[in-house]
């Protein structure tokens, strides 16, 4: 079997360092010594080399900025890469960023397509994604119809049963053809057992101390960080009032977008700034040194299609504080403390039963070690291989 994968959200910095580009590098990773096919990369010659163990492929294409005219450009990738993969000899097409790329799908082509859906927050709430005027308006267009086009594709992979579930009841697609396929995390770096002293390096770099609650992720409506301001301003013992909140993500530390500037706003009414400590974003091996070291991670979202953040955290043995939205019951399962969203007082109760009761904590870095062994390289990679395998067979 060859495969062709789109590699551009690699190529883009709306999703490269995210959870795109995350799930992207672990799934080529984990195929890249099991599957026994044929792998090439799909790319953009006018934006940067993608980060890839995949080779060049011949299905490179050069796709023209045309910037604020963004219909223009799915059209040139329609009618540019459906002709390529017209003429070529793959199998399957694997598209990893559907709402932006779904007008790829071949016309008249002997290519199957496959493609992963990690969530349909903006179709759930269109209220925060599009602008007003005409360009809201395009964009809302754009993304409608190429939700459409998503039923459509041969076989489509949701990373949650949370994800499948919008995809019947939005979207109307068949039960029938949707894998769902939990990632995995990169168990080389994400691991319980690292260098107590490079670990210590890590956060004397980063200015953190020994004790600290750690939130990983961006900053959006949908994390809720007011929630989570409030949780730790009601942090009142004389152990834990003091304990500092680490943000690790880029767009905190920015403080100039919307999402940045509301996040901000949240955390000075809560009267919280001074413990708040915002590193950036931090490449994964240190992100490594962060959840060995934290007293628990914090992850008080809303809405999430799977919710990386949480696995991490338990593949590297530090308990987890987190909703029961959504996917994350999937992901945590009994291993962590669930609250309901909005609910900072219950978040405050969980972070200080972690902080003050060392056994509890124990207990939970063990369930948490335990829980994400479920989430491994190869049930990863053999439930992608099982949806290509399907995909294929449907246009026999």
């Amino acid at each position: 079997m060859k495969v062709l994968v789109d590699l551009r959200p690699l190529q883009s910095p709306d999703f490269a360092e995210r959870g795109i580009g995350t799930y992207a590098r672990n799934m080529l990773r984990v195929l890249n010594s099991r599957f026994e096919g044929s792998m090439d990369g799909l790319s953009a010659d006018n934006f940067p080399r993608p980060d890839s163990p995949l080779p060049e492929s011949k299905a490179r294409f050069y796709r023209p900025k045309f910037r604020k005219l963004v219909p223009f450009n799915w059209l040139f990738d329609r009618i540019v890469i459906s002709a390529k993969l017209c003429w070529s000899d793959y199998d399957l097409l694997h598209i990893l960023e559907p709402f932006r790329h779904a007008l790829t799908l071949p016309r008249r082509s002997r290519t199957r397509v496959v493609c992963t859906v990690y969530d349909l927050i903006p179709i759930i709430f269109p209220e925060h994604y599009f602008p007003g005027g005409i360009r809201g308006r395009v964009w809302s267009m754009g993304e409608r119809f190429n939700s459409r086009l998503i039923p459509r594709i041969d076989r489509i992979i949701a990373i949650s049963e949370n994800t499948k579930r919008d995809l019947v009841e939005r979207l109307g697609v068949e039960e029938s053809r949707i894998s769902v396929v939990y990632q995995s995390v990169d168990g080389e770096v994400l691991k319980p057992d690292g260098d107590p002293e490079r670990d210590r390096a890590v956060l004397d770099g980063l200015n953190i101390p020994e004790k600290f609650i750690l939130y990983v992720g961006d900053v959006d409506w949908r994390k809720d960080i007011a929630s989570l301001a409030r949780a730790l301003a009601r942090l009142k013992s004389p152990g834990d009032k003091d304990v500092p909140l680490v943000m690790a993500g880029g767009t905190i530390a920015e403080r100039e977008s919307h999402a940045a500037r509301g996040a901000w706003e949240a955390i000075n009414n809560a009267g919280v700034a001074g413990r708040v400590i915002t590193p950036g974003f931090v490449p994964q091996d240190e992100l490594a040194s962060l959840y060995r070291s934290a007293a628990c991670l914090v992850f008080p979202s809303v809405y999430e299609g799977f919710g990386l953040p949480p696995l991490e955290a338990m593949a590297c043995g530090c308990p987890v504080v987190t909703t029961d939205a959504s996917s994350l019951p999937e992901v945590v399962g009994d291993a962590g403390i669930l609250f309901h969203p909005g609910d900072d007082a219950a978040c405050a109760e969980a972070i200080m039963k972690i902080l003050d009761d060392g056994e509890t904590a124990s207990e939970m870095r063990d369930a948490g070690l335990k829980r994400a062994e479920r989430f491994s390289d190869e049930n990863f990679a053999g439930g992608v291989i099982a949806a290509y395998h399907a995909a294929k067979k449907r246009a026999v």
